[in-house]
C-alpha cells in the first residue's frame, strides 16, 4: 500500500532573545561612542567662528576708543579759542571734524553690534545642537528599552545570568556597566554645556546693551556738536562785516581751493590712466543723474558772483543747488571714488571720476557715505546735503572737470527747468 509523500518544511533555527537583545545593545553603544567625535568636530567649526567675530569686535571696540580720543583732542582745541571771535572760522572747522569722527565711531559701535548679532546667535545655535543631542541620547535609550521589551522580559540581570561562562559574564557586565555609565555621564555633561551656553548667551545680550547704550551717548554727542555749529554759523553772521576777518577768511578760502584742486587733478590723472588702462572698470550708466531729484532751485551759477561770506566778487567754482539738510547726493554717473575727506573750504565732500576724463565734486555734505576706491553706479548715494566748511546754509556745491578743467554743471542738464535765487 503507497502513501502519499509528505512535503517536509525546512526547519528555521531558534532565535535566541537575549543573544539578539546584546547584539542591539553593542551596537547602541557603538553608535554612542560615535556621537561625541561628531559633536567634537561641529564644536570646532563653532568656536573658530566665534574667535573670528570676537576679534572683530575687539577691534571695533579699539577702532571706537581711537575715535574718542580724537573726539576730545578736538574738543581742547575748541576750548582753547572758543572765547576768540576772530577764530570763528577755525571754531566752525573743528566742530565740523568733532561730526565727522561722531560719524565714524557711530559706525563703528553699529559694526561692533551687528557682530555681536552674530555672535549671539552662533551661541543660540550651540544651545539648539546640544538640546539635539541631548534628545537624541535620550531617544537612543529609549529604543534600546525597546528593544528589550520586544524581545522578551529582557533586563540587564537576563543579559549577565545568560552568559555561557564565567570570562562571559565578565564581558556581558563590562558592557552592561559601560553603557549604563556612559548614559549617566552624558546626561550630566549635555546638562552642564546646555547650562553654560545659555550664561554665555545672556552676558552676550547684556554686552549688546551695553554697545546700544554706548551709541544712544554718541548720538546725544552729535546732537549736540551740530547745535554747537548752528551758534558758531550765527556768530559767523554777525561778524562777518569785520574788514579784517573778512580779508582773513578770503585768504584761507583761496589757499584751501588752491589745495584742493591740486589734489583732485593729481587723483584725476591718476585713475584715469588706470581706467584707460582697464585697470578699474565700471558700469557708467547712461546720460547724467540729478545729483538731488526734487531740488532744482539754483541759487548761485557757475562763474563770478558776491561770496556769500566775504562778500566780496569771486569766481564760483561750481553750482550750488538749495535742499534740505540730510537729503541724499546721488552719483550723476558711475565711477571710481577719487577723494572722500573733509577741507575747512569745501567741508566734507566726494570726488567722483567717471569715464571720459570727466569728474564730478559735492562738497558741504553734512556726511559722507562713501570711501576714496569704493566703486559706484549712477544714482548710488555718495553722502547727504549739508552746510559743513564755507557755506552757511544747507545746499549741494557741485562741479563737473573735464581733464582737470572746470565747466559748467548745467551745461549736463539740458531738459531740466531750475529757478534761480
Amino acid at each position: 500500500m503507497s502513501h502519499p509523500k509528505q512535503t517536509q518544511k525546512s526547519a528555521r533555527p531558534k532565535r535566541n532573545p537575549r543573544k539578539r537583545a546584546a547584539a542591539l545593545l553593542a551596537l547602541l553603544l557603538a553608535l554612542l561612542m560615535i556621537l561625541p567625535m561628531l559633536t567634537m568636530v561641529v564644536q570646532t567649526a563653532l568656536a573658530a567662528t566665534q574667535d573670528e567675530l570676537q576679534a572683530q569686535i575687539n577691534a571695533g571696540k579699539a577702532e571706537a576708543n581711537e575715535l574718542n580720543s580724537r573726539i576730545d583732542a578736538l574738543e581742547d582745541q575748541l576750548n582753547a579759542i572758543q572765547d576768540d571771535k576772530s577764530q570763528v572760522m577755525e571754531q566752525k572747522s573743528l566742530l565740523e571734524q568733532q561730526i565727522n569722527a561722531q560719524n565714524e565711531a557711530i559706525r563703528a559701535v553699529e559694526t561692533t553690534i551687528a557682530q555681536y548679532d552674530s555672535l549671539i546667535a552662533e551661541k543660540e545655535a550651540e544651545v539648539a545642537e546640544t538640546q539635539a543631542r541631548e534628545e537624541e541620547q535620550y531617544a537612543l535609550f529609549c529604543q534600546r528599552v525597546k528593544v528589550m521589551e520586544k524581545a522578551g522580559t529582557v533586563s540587564y540581570w537576563d543579559i549577565l545570568f545568560g552568559a555561557s561562562s564565567f570570562s562571559d559574564l565578565l564581558d556581558r557586565a563590562t558592557m552592561v556597566s559601560e553603557i549604563m555609565g556612559y548614559d549617566n555621564e552624558i546626561m550630566d555633561e549635555l546638562a552642564a554645556t546646555r547650562k553654560a551656553l545659555q550664561e554665555q548667551q545672556s552676558a552676550l545680550e547684556d554686552t549688546r546693551a551695553e554697545q546700544e547704550a554706548e551709541k544712544e551717548d554718541l548720538e546725544a554727542r552729535r546732537a549736540d556738536l551740530e547745535a554747537k555749529e548752528a551758534e558758531v554759523d550765527r556768530l559767523l553772521a554777525e561778524i562777518i562785516a569785520n574788514e579784517s576777518q573778512v580779508e582773513a577768511a578770503k585768504d584761507g578760502l583761496e589757499a584751501a581751493a588752491a589745495e584742493i584742486d591740486a589734489e583732485v587733478a593729481r587723483k584725476q590723472r591718476e585713475l584715469q590712466a588706470l581706467i584707460s588702462a582697464g585697470q578699474i572698470s565700471f558700469d557708467p550708466g547712461s546720460g547724467w543723474q540729478w545729483p538731488v531729484p526734487g531740488y532744482y532751485t539754483i541759487t548761485s551759477l557757475f562763474g563770478n558772483r558776491i561770496h556769500p561770506i566775504t562778500g566780496r566778487p569771486n569766481n564760483h567754482t561750481g553750482t550750488d543747488i538749495a535742499a534740505s539738510g540730510g537729503t541724499p547726493i546721488l552719483s550723476a554717473r558711475g565711477g571710481v571714488v577719487s577723494i572722500s575727506t573733509y577741507n575747512s573750504s569745501y567741508g566734507n565732500y566726494v570726488v567722483v571720476q567717471h569715464d571720459n576724463g570727466v569728474s564730478t565734486l559735492y562738497a558741504h555734505m553734512r556726511s559722507r557715505a562713501v570711501s576714496e576706491g569704493d566703486v559706484v553706479d549712477q544714482g548710488d548715494v555718495l553722502g547727504y546735503v549739508g552746510t559743513t566748511g564755507s557755506s552757511t546754509g544747507n545746499h549741494l556745491h557741485l562741479e563737473f572737470r573735464i581733464n582737470g578743467s572746470r565747466v559748467d554743471a548745467l551745461d549736463y542738464y539740458p531738459n531740466l527747468s531750475f529757478t534761480y535765487r
